[in-house]
């Protein structure tokens, strides 16, 4: 989640195009996500996968769905299931992909990820039980304020 903070940072605004000019305005947006999310996961047999495995480890993502679901389908066809959600560096609408692993710790100064870690310390537990503050140099650091 904190990648998502560091993109809603870079965009300046969610979805519904209203202005995030804070750190604590992107915590309000993340946190009604994070609920939403919560609540998701707690459906009867809801299956529960991370951004990171979605976006960068599709194949391992696919052969977990397709378990859960209980069906059968050779791991050869994974690559053409996911190979439109996997954008080119430009997808040819001037839409660049600024996706990249572990982007936050690029990107958010330490402070800022120990603010989002204690925010939100219940979904971390819960999801995501080894995350911790991690900063590394990199592009970008210097531009996050």
């Amino acid at each position: 989640m904190r990648d998502v903070v560091t993109r809603l940072r870079e965009m300046g605004r969610p979805r519904n195009g209203s202005q995030l000019e804070t750190l604590d305005e992107l915590m309000q947006h993340i946190g009604r996500n994070l609920t939403f999310a919560t609540e998701w996961a707690d459906m009867p047999d809801a299956l529960v996968v991370n951004y990171e495995d979605t976006a960068f480890h599709g194949e391992r993502t696919c052969a977990a769905i397709v378990e859960h679901l209980g069906l059968t389908l050779s791991p050869g066809i994974f690559p053409f299931l996911i190979r439109d959600v996997q954008a080119p560096e430009n997808d040819g609408r001037n839409k660049k992909r600024t996706a990249l692993p572990k982007r936050h710790r690029r990107e958010m100064s330490a402070e800022e990820q120990a603010v989002f870690l204690d925010r939100f310390a219940a979904f971390y537990e819960r999801f995501m039980p080894d995350a911790r503050v991690d900063v590394e140099e990199g592009e970008g650091q210097d531009e996050v304020a």
